[in-house]
């Protein structure tokens, strides 16, 4: 059984750390090589995830929450977004949109990444609760400055 109150600590603490990252309202820029860099390091796990997604559906379906019908076609549907996004932290004008739609959706599948926590998936034992939130946060943070740049102090 799947409880979706576990699920709601941790997406607000989610949340907030997105929120945190722009409460500075400035952002330097990276410089051209370290920017390739981060969101080359950023898009990696979601084109590989993405290609998975489209192309062996079935792996995710057992991964879907009991509320959510386990059908291929909804995890097509997100792993649309997550090749989308990657590609949009290339593009200059799909930048920092790319980087905020990724991270809100990191935030909202997050649900998922609790119910599956410390089940063995694909022969992988996936990080409990805690472990996997800190992980997530960081991959947020990794995302926004690859769209945004890092957090300047406010002068």
């Amino acid at each position: 059984m799947f409880p979706p109150f576990r699920s709601i600590p941790p997406v607000l603490t989610l949340a907030a750390v997105t929120a945190a990252f722009f409460l500075t309202r400035r952002f330097r820029p990276l410089s051209p090589r370290i920017g390739l860099v981060v969101r080359c390091i950023a898009a990696a796990p979601l084109v590989a995830s993405g290609i998975v997604h489209l192309a062996r559906p079935s792996v995710f379906t057992s991964l879907l929450p009991p509320p959510l019908p386990q059908q291929p076609w909804l995890i097509v549907v997100t792993g649309l977004p997550e090749l989308l996004g990657a590609a949009g932290l290339f593009l200059p004008s799909t930048r920092r949109a790319a980087a905020l739609s990724l991270a809100v959706f990191m935030i909202a599948i997050f649900p998922a990444n609790v119910y599956v926590a410390g089940k063995t998936v694909g022969g992988l034992t996936m990080p409990e609760v805690p472990l996997r939130t800190s992980m997530q946060a960081a991959y947020i943070v990794l995302l926004l400055v690859a769209g945004w740049g890092l957090p300047a102090k406010r002068t």
